[in-house]
């Protein structure tokens, strides 16, 4: 960093990095909050969350070393100097707050290997011993936790040290990604479809390469608004009404892949090949609002992955011919070395994706399912109550959570009714009012407001009803039969107008009320830079989702844990719009109940919450 102007003062907000990370040029004092932010594991659920925790002393130390380093300074620590000597002396190991599944995995292997080649007593034969003997070692109950995951996953034969690596645990140790996902990749193969696999993996181990514009860093309101439609529209029509984040992301590669053959021929050196894909990459991230370094680093670790698992398979097999088609795909060869070479003019044929490729995707869904089922999710109408209630509540008028799901199924039966009474299209009214717990505010002109996010005002009127609280039905324009265009790698995609699931517009909508929400914590909405506040969308259809997973709370007692899906993409927005939906006052709503997987779940603060 260049040396500060003397006659300024700056002020640097800084993360752990800056901790031993960087050093900073004429420091004079540092402010230590004695706080930092750490991924913890909760063994019991098997989930990892971001909490918020206190440092140690030497972190603290640390911090104050920022300052003094090229003149004399000072360090201001927010907190008493008894509460500093309660800290402790360092932070734990990563392998106290950190799943030990790889880990254990790995000193299996390596204590196979130790047995066969040491003789002596005092070497280890088991991963448990190994784990014992190092500096700071994990506890048994980590250790015993890993040993159960392994086995449940299937890379070892047993829950218990006398147990063997299995052929899927060997595959997991030669690949870099996490075991959950190998093991698709394993099932892939065995069921013929090692290449789908293989792209599912990769982009499931990859940072997510559509883009996702804030209000926080796009100051202009009406840069944000359009590059939020074409972020959203790109994302629902690779999604293709499929519902599912993974196959989005392997529909975008095929895309990639089949524009590339498309625009190129494929064949060269390795170098020649490289720099080909480097420019369809830029191009094609343009066309359809991606972030282009995202987008090379998941096809730079699909050619990876492939390789990894090419040299694990028997040569003869056919996930090893799905994988050569794969790879040569991709531009490359591999030779008799097992290594990547370069397509020759002589040895170049036009690529066949279907040849390579899974056309029906409810087979692939099913190896999502089959991959993943552990992680099952429930979704619903209305939200979910909080705990099991294994015996009556008591009398109280503090307002249960059981009895607020039970209002919120109310409420939707009483707009759905509303809507059949005024003769409107259910898919397609959106509801604004007090009863997600957020209202219109000082919006007055909500047509003009869908207009300004969605680009195109309703054609009918708004209608106001007041059933206990006061709602705004808009119903919003009918979608033309051309709307979505068509891909190179897929030419149609019918559930994008499902009569079953809302439409494109509830995603935008929703996706910019949680940008204005982003901004109001930001305490920016105060600027006056932005025409509407937080509006609140929501339709009774929408369905809200629960984890499936035995959790406890504070006291032991079990709760129900809700699942928050991210809704910048098309499943995190799922509905279910009902056929025949109440059409009279009093009339029930017909309950539904719909199954999900996730290849990832992120804890929260709050145990009751999962991501």
């Amino acid at each position: 960093f260049a040396d500060p102007d003397p006659e300024t003062t700056n002020v640097v907000l800084a993360t752990d990095i800056a901790e031993s990370s960087i050093t900073l040029p004429r420091v004079v004092a540092v402010i230590d909050l004695g706080l930092h932010r750490r991924v913890d594991h909760n063994q019991s659920a098997g989930i990892s969350a971001l909490a918020t925790k206190w440092i140690s002393k030497a972190a603290a130390k640390q911090r104050a070393g920022r300052a003094g380093r090229t003149q004399p300074g000072l360090c201001l620590r927010l907190y008493t100097k008894d509460f500093h000597e309660k800290l402790p002396d360092f932070e734990p190991p990563e392998s106290a707050s950190m799943p030990l599944d790889r880990l254990y995995l790995q000193a299996k292997q390596l204590a196979e290997k130790l047995g066969t080649v040491l003789d002596s007593p005092g070497v280890p034969r088991t991963a448990e011993g190994l784990l014992r003997q190092m500096v700071q070692a994990p506890s048994l109950v980590s250790i015993g936790t890993a040993r159960i995951r392994n086995a449940e996953l299937g890379v070892i034969s047993a829950a218990n040290e006398a147990s063997t690596i299995t052929s899927l645990g060997r595959l997991c140790l030669q690949v870099p990604i996490d075991l959950r996902i190998t093991r698709m990749v394993w099932l892939g193969a065995l069921m013929g479809v090692a290449a789908d696999a293989v792209v599912l993996a990769s982009v499931l181990s990859s940072m997510d390469p559509f883009s996702s514009p804030s209000p926080l860093f796009l100051r202009e309101e009406q840069v944000f608004v359009d590059k939020l439609r074409a972020s959203t529209s790109a994302r629902l029509l690779f999604d293709g009404g499929l519902l599912s984040e993974p196959l989005m992301h392997r529909q975008l590669f095929l895309e990639w892949m089949t524009q590339f053959h498309e625009s190129t021929w494929v064949y060269g050196d390795k170098e020649r090949i490289f720099q080909a894909r480097r420019r369809h990459t830029q191009d094609f991230s343009f066309r359809f609002s991606l972030h282009r370094g995202r987008m090379e680093h998941a096809v730079a670790q699909v050619l990876d992955l492939s390789l990894r698992v090419f040299r694990a398979c028997g040569g003869a097999s056919r996930a090893a011919t799905s994988l050569r088609g794969l790879i040569r795909g991709l531009g490359y060869v591999v030779n008799e070395r097992g290594d990547l070479s370069g397509i020759s003019w002589e040895g170049w044929r036009e690529f066949q994706p279907e040849q390579v490729f899974e056309q029906d995707t409810s087979y692939l869904k099913a190896l999502l399912a089959m991959s993943f089922g552990d992680q099952l999710f429930i979704g619903g109408y209305g939200t979910m109550p909080g705990n099991l209630e294994l015996q009556p509540p008591k009398t109280s008028t503090i307002r249960s959570k059981k009895q607020t799901a039970s209002a919120n199924i109310d409420r939707a039966q009483v707009l759905l009714s509303a809507m059949a009474h005024h003769s409107l299209p259910v898919r397609q009214t959106a509801v604004f009012g007090d009863g997600a717990g957020t209202g219109t505010g000082s919006v007055q002109d909500l047509e003009g407001y869908i207009e300004f996010v969605c680009g195109e005002r309703p054609h009918r009127e708004t209608v106001k009803i007041n059933e206990d609280e006061i709602f705004s039905l808009v119903p919003l324009n009918a979608s033309h039969g051309d709307r979505w265009q068509p891909l190179q790698s897929r030419q149609r995609a019918p559930l994008l107008e499902c009569p079953r699931r809302l439409p494109a517009e509830f995603n935008l909508l929703s996706q910019f009320e949680k940008s204005m929400r982003d901004l109001q914590r930001a305490k920016s909405l105060a600027s006056g830079n932005w025409t509407f506040g937080v509006v609140g969308v929501q339709h009774p259809s929408i369905l809200h989702w629960e984890w499936m997973q035995p959790m406890s709370g504070q006291k032991g007692s079990p709760v129900r844990c809700e699942a928050i899906m991210d809704r910048k993409n098309a499943v995190g927005l799922v509905s279910y719009v009902p056929k025949e939906p109440p059409a009279e006052a009093g009339a029930k709503l017909r309950r539904v109940a719909t199954l999900a997987v996730a290849a990832t779940v992120v804890g929260g603060e709050n145990s009751s919450r999962a991501f």
